[in-house]
């Protein structure tokens, strides 16, 4: 399989001052990071819990990340999130060396060798594996701060959540950059005609994020790409280079020790097992979606992606929650 070219769509910033946004800092600099919903109800783990049981809370809650406190001094020490942890289960997999996909197969065969390292993956505490995937930092922000200075400071980075921490240590809101996506749907009035301008138009996504694999490769093989790419989704596609699935690294979250070896299993039967009886289709757009529709999407789907696919349904390039903040935070407050 082919990677894809390493470059990126560039965004149309420098016709910006020809598209009448003048709005668009008014709505996002009036609203402070404490009256976002974040989330209301902070769950949290301890540093010793183990792997499996922060699987475990983030399956139930449908989270992707959790903070950690540490267990002795209670000070706040990070987030653990699914690609941490993904991060983790690659290099059990490997034993920690840096293979190259021709000489993946060497290093998951044994099926008995894999079901001990997945009693060992369940037992290792989170404090090990914090940050693992240096996609995810701990970075506080102040409550009375605005959304658009969070957007241009913390989320169009590498951070996609910050917490609101108190002066007793509290962490009393996530905000995440679903929560943004969900203050523009809910203002979407203020994109005017723009709003109209289509996904071509604006030259909005990636390409960087379009990892694809065989729907007939190994489960372990998509999670070894989101890995080595530091992405959070792989497309899956058939023979012929249509886009039918997409495997996430949230995905992870139905893993524990007594399936790891299911990892083994073609990418088409493990969605069956972590999504349902049957693949779901994969979330997509074309490059004559309008930008208002790309964000009523992801917030009523909850989505953290888009795939931009063609006419004949082949993909072509990928919007994320990042890719549509970093359009937002580019206009002058």
């Amino acid at each position: 399989m082919d990677d894809p070219p390493q470059q990126t769509l560039k965004p149309l910033l420098d016709q910006l001052s020809a598209i009448s946004l003048k709005d668009v800092p008014a709505i996002l600099s009036s609203k402070t990071t404490n009256k976002l919903n974040g989330k209301k109800d902070i769950i949290f783990i301890e540093s010793n819990t183990s792997i499996q049981e922060a699987l475990e809370i983030l399956s139930k809650n449908n989270l992707l990340s959790v903070p950690v406190r540490d267990h002795q001094d209670k000070f706040w020490i990070g987030f653990v999130d699914v690609l941490d942890i993904l991060n983790f289960v690659i290099e059990m997999y490997t034993e920690g060396h840096q293979v190259q996909d021709q000489k993946w197969g060497t290093y998951c065969q044994e099926m008995e060798t894999l079901s001990h390292r997945g009693i060992r993956f369940g037992i290792k505490p989170v404090s090990s594996i914090i940050n693992e995937s240096r996609t995810d930092s701990f970075r506080s922000v102040f409550p009375d701060g605005t959304v658009f200075q969070l957007m241009q400071e913390l989320l169009t980075g590498k951070v996609h959540r910050a917490p609101i921490v108190d002066e007793r240590n509290n962490i009393t809101a996530i905000i995440s950059q679903s929560d943004i996506i969900q203050l523009i749907a809910q203002n979407l009035n203020f994109l005017g005609s723009v709003g109209q301008k289509t996904v071509g138009e604006l030259q909005l996504g990636t390409l960087e994020g379009l990892i694809t694999m065989s729907v007939n490769a190994k489960a372990i093989h998509a999670y070894y790409l989101m890995y080595f790419h530091k992405v959070l989704g792989v497309g899956i596609v058939l023979p012929n280079g249509v886009l039918i699935g997409n495997l996430s690294a949230s995905d992870i979250r139905s893993l524990s020790q007594q399936n790891f070896s299911s990892l083994l299993l073609p990418v088409s039967e493990y969605l069956r097992m972590v999504q349902g009886v049957n693949m779901k289709p994969p979330a997509s757009v074309s490059l004559n979606t309008t930008l208002e529709t790309v964000i009523q999407k992801l917030f009523f789907y909850r989505l953290h992606r888009l795939w931009i696919v063609n006419d004949k349904q082949e993909p072509i390039g990928v919007i994320s929650l990042t890719d549509v903040i970093k359009f937002f935070s580019s206009f002058e407050a």
